[in-house]
């Protein structure tokens, strides 16, 4: 339901809608290229450095460009954390830990397994309970 609401809102041009949506369902790389597709490179590359750092260096380029054709100098001056690690703290960390974290999929997965599995165990104890019942003769 969220994400036909994600899918709508883009289409529509709602883009807060759409983004809002995709964050509720954890997709923070839907949130990403959609910022990016909308041209708001400021807030991908703050969203980047914060939920998907592996992706930083490549927002904060095109974000560069974006800049260059205002101001060369400006361009210059943002920087990213290839170029100036200092300005990073934890930065390869956090990069290490997006790389370990399971995906938007397959974190979906193991919510449908999860699932899966509750059902069981709950018709599990409704045949027990029945089970019981006609072994007391009621």
């Amino acid at each position: 339901m969220i994400g036909k609401l994600a899918d709508s809102g883009a289409a529509a041009g709602q883009n807060n809608v759409a983004f809002m949506s995709h964050y509720i369902l954890g997709d923070v790389g839907a949130c990403l290229d959609l910022l990016v597709a909308t041209g708001r490179l400021p807030e991908a590359a703050c969203f980047a450095r914060t939920h998907l750092p592996g992706r930083l260096q490549e927002v904060v380029a095109k974000w560069r460009e974006s800049v260059a054709q205002v101001s060369e100098k400006a361009s210059k001056s943002l920087a990213d954390p290839e170029g100036y690690p200092n300005l990073f703290p934890n930065f390869d960390a956090a990069a290490k830990k997006e790389a370990e974290a399971p995906s938007a999929a397959e974190q979906e997965e193991d919510e449908e397994e999860g699932a899966a599995a509750a059902e069981e165990d709950e018709v599990d104890v409704l045949e027990k309970e029945i089970g019981d019942l006609k072994v007391a003769g009621k």
